[in-house]
Parts: C-alpha cells; structure tokens; sequence
C-alpha cells in the first residue's frame, strides 16, 4: 500500500474553509477507516484530545458527526465506542454495495457531463503514475465517490458513502481488496470509456464486479485465518484487532 493511502473526502463540509469541528471530524474517521482506531475500541475523551490535540467542543461535534454516520456509537451514561463489526455485517455490507451500484450506473450514464468524464480520466491518468506495485486506496475511493456524485442523486450518494466506508474498514482489517497498479488503471480507464460511451451496462459491470471481488477476497483472508488470534469469527461477536478484549 502506498503511503498515500489515506481514505479519501474526510471532511464533512462542502467547500469553505473547515472548522475545528471539521478537521476532528476528518481525523478520527480517517482513524476509524483505516481501523487505528478498532471496531468495538472505546474511545476515551481525555485521551483522544491529548492524541488529536484539539478542544473538548470540536472532539464532541466530531463524535456526533460520526454517530450520524454509523461510524461510533455514543450510549448515554456508559460512553463513546468505535462502531463494531461481525462477521454478518460482511456479506450484508456488499450485498447492498452490489445492488446501489447498478443503480448508481443507471443514474451516472443518464446524467454524465463532458466534465464528470474529464474527471474521472484524470483519476486515471493519476493511477497510471503511481509509482508503487500496489494500487493507491485514496485514488479509488475519489472514483467511486465521483460516480456516485455524478448520479445527482444526494441520497444515492449518502448511502453509498456509509457502504463505502464500511467497505473501507474491511478492507483495512483483512489487508484484503488491494489492486495492482496495472489493474487499477484498467479499471480507471473502463470506467471513463464506458461514461464516455453511455454504456450502462459496461459500466454497472465494472462497479460490481469490482465490489464482489473486494468481497471475496475479504472473505478468503478470513477463512485463510489471517489475524484469526486478533478477530472474533462468531456471528455474534466483534470484529476486533485489540487482543486485549478477544
């Protein structure tokens, strides 16, 4: 994985300079996705102000944020939590990603501009010249936000965007979904050509194919045992890399 790789779009804000509020909100996602901070892990106040270096009021709009995107979950009385993840969680998580982005394709090629393709190809020109064997994670999350936003539709595009996320922390947490920088620029340039072309069902196909692959391979690191003393395998338990609560 290329040091880049940062999940993409952090802020909550469109446009505007950001907030305290903003860049907390920002941080700690960036934390959770990549799964540094754990699912299930409890998040002390005092300790993620002394690590984000920021003030009690922007930490507590940032959680809320959070909250509203399924990311933490805040019990009164019993405190703030990293939200946890089972094993169910996997095969649901991407049986909807499948099934939005045909819808996604659908309303994309129905509403594309000259710019949305101008877009994209230069995502792929900037996956052409990744220097690393691996594809860049930050890059393909920006495409597939940026077809999402091409459908103009703002809630296909929140509901994909907490799908993406969750996808995200999995990918994270099973080291699994990672592209060669060959296969990443192939998928780049099939999604800007079938746009370019309004070919719907080239481009639905690519956006599921990729998901189900990312699912397999989620799947395969798990039955393969990777982190088997670090995750929690039972439906009804925790996904958690914090060997201190297995």
């Amino acid at each position: 994985m290329t040091t880049h790789d940062s999940p993409a779009g952090s802020g909550h804000r469109e446009g505007g300079k950001p907030t305290a509020s903003d860049m907390a909100y920002a941080a700690i996602r960036d934390l959770i996705l990549r799964t540094e901070l754990k699912p299930g892990q409890v998040l002390s106040e005092s300790a993620m102000l002394a690590r984000l270096q920021i003030g009690r009021t922007p930490l507590r709009d940032a959680l809320r944020l959070l909250s509203h995107d399924g990311l933490v979950v805040i019990e009164p009385r019993r405190g703030t939590m990293v939200a946890p993840l089972t094993i169910s969680d996997l095969d649901a998580i991407f049986e909807a990603r499948i099934a939005i982005e045909s819808v996604i394709a659908d309303a994309a090629i129905a509403r594309v501009s000259a710019q949305d393709i101008a877009d994209i190809g230069s995502l792929a020109e900037q996956a052409e010249a990744n220097s690393a064997e691996q594809s860049d994670t930050s890059l393909d999350e920006q495409l597939h936000r940026k077809v999402a936003d091409i459908s103009r539709n703002r809630f296909l595009v929140d509901f994909h965007k907490r799908l993406r996320d969750e996808s995200l922390r999995f990918r994270f947490l099973t080291g699994s979904g990672i592209d060669t920088k060959e296969d990443q620029s192939v998928f780049f340039r099939g999604i800007r050509d079938s746009l370019a072309a309004h070919d719907r069902e080239r481009l639905s196909n690519l956006l599921v194919t990729h998901v189900e692959e990312f699912r397999q391979a989620a799947w395969k690191a798990l039955s393969r045992g990777r982190h088997m003393d670090e995750i929690l395998i039972p439906d009804s338990a925790v996904i958690s890399l914090d060997t201190r609560n297995s």
